[in-house]
């Protein structure tokens, strides 16, 4: 099932998988809960996820009984990153294991993780948002976060100082496709503004963003993955493997 992927690492399409994980940290340790393997499909239908039909050939196939772990992973291997995500959290809770947020990064900031974590009693998220096209309702108005930022990165009953952050900030209860959310905007430059989205009402700027840091933990748990378990580097035909 090899094919291509577009990593982000090297900036252009390479052989492999893409690694879904999923983590807990308990204030001390980051462990690893869960994890999935995805394929890219690729938007060219000639050329499946990237890849010749006379490489496609020439791939590696096996058959696999049912009841093999391996048959389960390959069924994951075309589900979305967003379904499994949610599947993931799911199994957690099941095993006992929960946890007051899910911290995500800007790729899963979606209605349906969103909505998701919404409706788990004691548990809110914080992910980065993108400023995209998604509308936000705030005072009986639909804005995109550009337009909210336009309209109030300037006024003084808005705009405030974090002496802690040493920036700007703009911090709004606004509602999502129904969902009561908060968004921070954050200086980060002269005109540069992240976005930070949570569905905790009651937090303060500082708490959103002191509990956001908390997610660097998995980049740290990937690149200590790489060097120390040498994931990426498997060079085997077997899936399995």
């Amino acid at each position: 099932f090899i094919g291509r992927i577009w990593s982000h690492v090297f900036n252009k399409s390479i052989l492999g998988f893409k690694s879904l994980n999923l983590c807990f940290w308990d204030g001390n340790s980051l462990l690893a809960l869960d994890f999935s393997l995805h394929l890219e499909k690729g938007k060219n239908k000639s050329k499946p996820q990237g890849m010749k039909p006379k490489h496609i050939k020439e791939r590696y196939e096996k058959k696999r009984s049912s009841k093999s772990p391996g048959y389960n992973r390959v069924k994951e291997l075309t589900v979305s990153k967003i379904k499994m995500s949610i599947k993931m959290i799911k199994k957690a809770i099941n095993n006992g294991i929960t946890a007051r947020y899910v911290l995500v990064d800007s790729w899963f900031c979606c209605e349906e993780i969103i909505r998701f974590v919404y409706s788990i009693e004691k548990m809110d998220l914080i992910c980065r948002a993108k400023m995209g096209k998604s509308k936000y309702l705030f005072k009986d108005k639909n804005m995109t976060a550009k337009e909210l930022l336009a309209r109030y990165k300037y006024r003084k009953d808005t705009r405030k100082y974090s002496r802690k952050l040493k920036t700007n900030y703009l911090l709004f209860k606004v509602q999502y496709k129904g969902i009561p959310v908060k968004l921070l905007f954050i200086q980060t430059g002269r005109n540069k503004w992240i976005l930070i989205l949570t569905t905790e009402l009651k937090a303060s700027a500082i708490k959103i963003v002191e509990t956001y840091q908390i997610r660097w933990t998995i980049e740290v748990f990937f690149k200590q993955a790489k060097q120390l378990l040498g994931l990426g580097k498997c060079q085997a035909n077997d899936f399995d493997a």
